[in-house]
């Protein structure tokens, strides 16, 4: 699959020497040359060679392990306007019936040249129909023949005539497989019948020059030496792939009324081979010819820590989408957008709002936008998107709707960590299959520049894997000033904290000669700074021919993270020795330093929504507070967290226990007393950590209390102490969870048990399954104005609903024990809470407790999962109705019947028009209380 149609032995080894390199790693004997040596793509191999590889290769199909960084060369590009369709654009070739009106020529000083040119081809990877085709010729490189030259294909010359409106374009479609950086291909134009000139790397809005080509200093006599080129092959393969180039020929200073022509070349040095450039479609258009109505482009991606812009308690950033009608239409468009589709959530409490909701386009307005205010907020969400459409009204007139461009889709980049020890990698470069990205870029009077290379000798790992090279130690009796710089693709860190640069290196000085000088530097957006510089003076670091690299681990300064950094490794030299980088990283880490001090004033304020959860960091040093996880559809609004007291251990606080120095106050803009949420808060181990054994330590909390307002310094009514679940985190600090029922406040941790912050004070509460049902006990040491407790149930530890009542004592100073027995449980685990109701009406709720059942109660209900009707079997029930309810999963009650009549202890349900899902169903009556799960479909 690696050979070409040739039985050229000295051919089929270029190939497979690129096969061997690219795909298995392998280093055959002769192929490799040593750091300095000049060359193009090695020294040759025999007949034999090629002949016992291509078997190796055809038996076991040997390759590398795939490390899925393979890129290719050409991306995705965004879809044509009509204007750009064959019968609309202004030149278009297909290249179906031969050249066309292109001519071929070529360019050589070489004795040895093979007579070559563009020629017509069936496409290859899939594309269907005929191409252009240039071969990427190249003798065998050792019998000494020379094959540098050019060979052309010249576009006729295309009108763009007189009153042609809008901007003027150009685009193609090609497959890249050419020897990477000895051979390439790039684009000359000429503007009425001037010089030729070569097409920018600017001009393109899609797919440009992907590299250059070597220069003479570096062994390279192909005539378009240094020049941008397309060249090279996908990475992990010795082929390419189809992608579309597209530029803007109004850049270029064409305008209506003028010509131009178009010339596609391809440069070749002595010797070495792979493919071929392969081009398709050429066309040359305006989007300006018919009234077609479309999106700008197709998608777009925003960090969500871009949002910067204040707005009560959420911070935004507006996202302009560009709506188009590409000619003026007899009659204006009213666009109307559909309610967006997408992952996101849309609304002024959600992830996004979008305004306005319809638009005009007419003669005075072609273009018109539409703005999705993108909101910061502080929820762990993941990648979201938004996407759009819409409907249009011609309003008799010709506009339409174009045949692409009808949706738009924005991609939203969550920055928020759940909080906890891990590292993002956001820019990770192995090099191992090209340059992933990276643009080398020649400075001032340079010669040469970075490349990537492979050695036998040498290297910064033990594999002696292909590595970024600048080797300035290239003599030839002359001497060269460089200023060369290694740039990486664009990184986004905005919202990013903690980030680390981390790089494998052999910098190696020359001491006494040319100060020469390695700067690594980071862009901000705006500025490069500066993070290393290594001249003499720092000394040589790691060793690329003992394989012992040189580590690098530097800090990005927060300030410097935004959408767009970019690192880069700037080398100046005057030929002397070289600079090899590998394995280059930038990572982020969330913060988990945690909050010690006060910070009453300054406090974080972030919107919590229902059901959505919510993490609060210090403002001003980034430190970790809380992590709040709204359960219920209760909108609490711009809730803030604070720490409202410091200090380390615990302080005397309520009945003779104690509660801890650090202590939290939160403050919803709409509270809910009724609410349900789980709520967790961190410390230092240090906060909790003494040598005094009378002192309140992490081994002493039982509980988390709150009390309202905030926890007071003395005694203090609370309103809970609920059970805590203790975790350590980060470096031997702990976080600590509760779940509530009750409003926001202040929140501390305890030695008091848990439940003992109710009206009454509850000594003991557990519970059991028994042939008798999951049997609950309780006991009471005393009791004030208490009328009644409620027993509820949950089978997710969080939607609750009652299974029956137990009468209190009153007032009581003695112990008093209770219990209830439900009949009507699920198999497995059932959770349990008691609602303890004063006289007044006044209630809270104990812990939770668990109930592991092997089967279910004495009741049978079929089918489940149900469709229409649910029957119900009561053996045990003797009364003649019962009372039913039914509660979904997010605890609303969605259907309740009273005294239902029962016959022989069955009872029919009928479901059907409920939509599916997960539902409890309560069957009672003044006897006994049934609970059962069940699954509609």
């Amino acid at each position: 699959q690696y050979m070409t149609a040739t039985t050229d032995f000295a051919a089929q080894a270029d190939i497979l020497e690129a096969a061997a390199t690219s795909l298995i790693g392998i280093d055959l004997p002769g192929l490799s040359t040593a750091p300095g040596a000049a060359g193009s793509s090695g020294q040759a191999i025999t007949a034999n060679d090629v002949l016992e590889l291509g078997k190796v290769i055809a038996a076991v199909e040997l390759r590398r392990e795939t490390n899925c960084l393979f890129a290719t060369i050409l991306k995705p590009a965004p879809a044509l306007c009509e204007g750009a369709n064959s019968g609309l654009a202004l030149f278009f070739e297909n290249f179906e019936a031969g050249l066309g009106g292109f001519t071929t020529s070529s360019q050589t000083s070489s004795g040895t040249w093979t007579n070559r040119a563009w020629v017509q081809a069936p496409a290859p990877a899939g594309h269907t129909g005929n191409v252009a085709f240039a071969v990427n010729g190249g003798g065998s490189c050792s019998d000494g023949s020379n094959e540098a030259g050019i060979i052309r294909i010249e576009s006729p010359v295309i009108n763009i005539p007189a009153g042609t409106a809008g901007n003027l374009s150009m685009a193609f479609d090609h497959y890249v497989a050419i020897e990477d950086t000895w051979d390439g291909g790039n684009i000359k134009y000429a503007i009425n019948g001037g010089a030729w000139t070569l097409l920018p790397a600017s001009a393109f809005t899609a797919n440009g020059y992907n590299n250059f080509l070597n220069a003479a200093g570096a062994g390279n006599n192909n005539p378009m030496q240094a020049q941008p080129a397309f060249t090279g092959t996908d990475g992990g393969s010795v082929t390419g792939s189809w992608g579309q180039s597209q530029i803007d020929l109004t850049s270029l200073g064409l305008v209506a009324g003028n010509t131009i022509q178009l010339r596609f070349e391809l440069g070749t040095d002595q010797c070495g081979r792979v493919d071929g450039w392969y081009v398709d479609d050429i066309r040359v258009y305006t989007c300006a010819v018919t009234p077609a109505v479309h999106f700008v482009a197709e998608s777009a991606t925003i960090n969500e820590g871009e949002g910067t812009t204040p707005a009560g308690c959420f911070d935004y950033v507006d996202k302009i989408i560009t709506l188009q009608i590409d000619k003026v239409p007899t009659q204006p468009v009213t666009v109307t957008f559909n309610t967006p589709g997408g992952t996101a959530k849309n609304g002024a409490t959600g992830d996004y709002t979008i305004f306005p909701a319809s638009v005009s386009l007419s003669s005075g307005s072609l273009t018109q936008n539409v703005t999705l205010r993108i909101y910061n907020d502080a929820y762990v969400e993941g990648e979201e998107t938004i996407d759009l459409s819409y409907n249009i009204n011609t309003n008799g007139g010709n506009g339409y709707a174009a045949a692409g461009f009808q949706t738009f889709r924005l991609t939203i980049i969550d920055d928020d960590l759940t909080p906890g020890n891990y590292t993002e990698e956001l820019l990770s470069s192995n090099f191992d299959n090209g340059q992933q990205g990276w643009l080398a870029i020649n400075g001032g009077n340079s010669f040469h520049t970075w490349e990537v290379a492979k050695y036998s000798n040498a290297g910064l790992d033990a594999q002696r894997s292909p590595f970024f090279f600048m080797n300035s130690n290239i003599v030839n009796g002359s001497f060269y000033l460089m200023d060369e710089i290694l740039e990486s693709p664009p990184i986004n860190t905005e919202g990013k904290k903690n980030l680390v640069l981390t790089f494998s290196q052999n910098w190696r000085v020359q001491l006494g000669s040319y100060p020469e000088e390695g700067l690594v530097d980071v862009w901000d957006g705006t500025t490069w700074h500066n993070i290393l510089t290594q001249n003499e003076a720092t000394g040589s670091r790691g060793d690329i021919l003992s394989n012992t690299p040189d580590i690098q681990n530097l800090a990005i300064p927060d300030a410097y993270a935004n959408v767009n950094m970019k690192v880069r490794f700037r080398y100046k030299s005057n030929s002397e020795i070289w600079w090899a980088i590998d394995l280059v990283k930038v990572t982020a880490t969330n913060s988990t330093d945690i909050l010690t001090t006060i910070n009453t004033g300054s406090a974080d304020q972030e919107y919590l929504g229902p059901n959505e959860t919510a993490v609060f960091y210090d403002p001003a040093t980034g430190n970790l507070m809380a992590k709040i996880k709204n359960l219920s559809a209760h909108d609490y609004g711009c809730t803030t967290v604070e720490v409202d007291r410091q200090g380390a251990n615990g302080t005397a606080w309520m009945g003779g226990y104690q509660v801890t120095n650090k202590t939290f106050k939160v403050t919803p803009t709409t509270n809910n007393p009724n609410g349900q949420f789980e709520i967790t808060i961190y410390y230092k181990a240090s906060e909790l950590t003494a040598s005094d054994l009378s002192a309140f330590t992490v081994d002493d909390v039982n509980s988390m209390g709150k009390s309202s307002g905030s926890i007071a310094t003395g005694n203090a009514a609370t309103t809970a102490l609920v059970d805590v679940v203790m975790n350590p985190v980060f470096n031997g600090d702990y976080s600590f969870t509760s779940t509530f029922t009750s409003g926001f406040s202040g929140f501390g941790l305890s030695d008091a048990p848990a439940g003992s912050a109710l009206p009454v004070t509850l000594v003991q509460f557990e519970g059991k399954n028994t042939a008798e049902g999951n049997q609950l006990n309780w006991t009471t040491s005393s009791e004030v104005n208490n009328a009644y407790f409620v027993i509820e149930e949950s089978l997710n530890a969080r939607i609750f609903t009652e299974s029956g009542q137990v009468q209190g004592m009153g007032s009581s100073a003695v112990t008093n024990e209770y219990r209830f027995t439900d009949v009507g449980f699920n198999t497995g685990i059932t959770y349990y809470r008691l609602k303890q109701v004063d006289t007044d009406g006044k209630f809270a709720y104990s812990k939770i407790i668990a109930i592991d059942a092997l089967k279910a109660g004495n009741i049978k209900f079929y089918p489940n999962p149900v469709q229409s009707v649910l029957n119900v079997e009561l053996p045990d029930m003797t009364t003649s109705w019962v009372n039913a309810r039914i509660i979904n999963a997010s605890g609303q009650e969605v259907m309740s019947k009273e005294k239902v009549n029962i016959r022989n202890g069955k009872l029919n349900m009928s479901l059907g028009r409920l939509p599916s899902g997960i539902y409890q169903v309560l069957i009672s009556n003044d006897k006994a209380t049934y609970h059962l799960s069940v699954v509609k479909l």
